[in-house]
């Protein structure tokens, strides 16, 4: 299973910094949003690093062109474009789904066949979102039914979103419809922590959170990663969401010795 780094923490000022941290760290490629490019071209500050996955906003009343996602994706040699899903206020939600599966259904017929996937990751939003809980962001995922078509699993959003309880049948019931996992923790927060380690993201969703490396408070990757390969994943993990080299290296370390000790049972 490779290993990718988000460089969008690093900004486009800092990306060069990031792909050093994913040579580094022996990351196979890097994860990015669209945003850090300028005009669809590749950030002269990633080097040789190769982009695996291009990120995209999609909102209902500022709807991102996902076939020209794709084709932006595949000039850049990625394998995939993630799409993270935003609820505005005022948004109807059964309505903005509708939109966004309309969206992904042209795109995935537009698109050439064997060319970049779309990923769909399931945000970190209060409930319900557009696709915060797992039951929601999984029936997306069957309404398109389309190979090309695959969640962004992540776990940790989940647990934000108040859906902490999907966990227990999440491997089972997610492995055969996702084709990318970010991995990351979260911890109750602390303000008195987050003053220690300015670097932690603070989220609220249905509560108060705080990022960790992956292997870091919840949820249990030990027990995660290996029961999606068991239910036959066979994706990237990718790594997020930090702009420092010491919680990165935690987490790719980490995320090493896991699927190591799978291989070698």
């Amino acid at each position: 299973m490779p290993i990718y780094l988000s460089v969008s923490p690093f900004g486009a000022d800092r990306l060069a910094e990031g792909a050093r941290i994913a040579r580094a760290t022996g990351c196979a490629a890097v994860d990015i949003n669209a945003s850090l490019l300028r005009s669809g071209q590749r950030p002269d500050g990633l080097g040789d690093v190769p982009i695996a996955v291009l990120s995209v906003n999609w909102q209902v009343r500022r709807r991102t062109d996902l076939s020209a996602s794709l084709a932006t994706a595949r000039r850049l040699g990625a394998e995939a474009v993630n799409i993270y899903p935003v609820l505005a206020p005022g948004d109807e939600p059964a309505a903005a789904r509708r939109a966004l599966i309309t969206d992904v259904e042209s795109a995935v017929a537009d698109g050439a066949q064997g060319g970049p996937m779309l990923f769909l990751e399931n945000a970190l939003e209060k409930p319900p979102g557009l696709a915060a809980t797992f039951d929601v962001w999984l029936s997306i995922l069957k309404a398109v039914d389309c190979p090309r078509f695959r969640g962004n699993l992540d776990p940790a959003n989940f647990i934000v979103s108040g859906d902490a309880a999907c966990l227990e049948r999440v491997a089972e019931e997610a492995a055969p419809w996702s084709g990318y996992v970010h991995a990351k923790g979260v911890l109750p927060f602390d303000a008195a922590l987050h003053e220690r380690e300015p670097f932690r993201r603070v989220w609220e969703g249905a509560g108060h959170w705080l990022a960790a490396p992956a292997g870091e408070g919840a949820p249990d990757y030990r027990a995660l990663l290996p029961a999606l390969l068991r239910q036959g994943y066979r994706g990237a993990v990718g790594v997020e969401p930090f702009d420092s080299e010491g919680p990165i290296r935690s987490a790719v370390g980490f995320l090493r010795e896991v699927l190591k000790s799978f291989s070698t049972r």
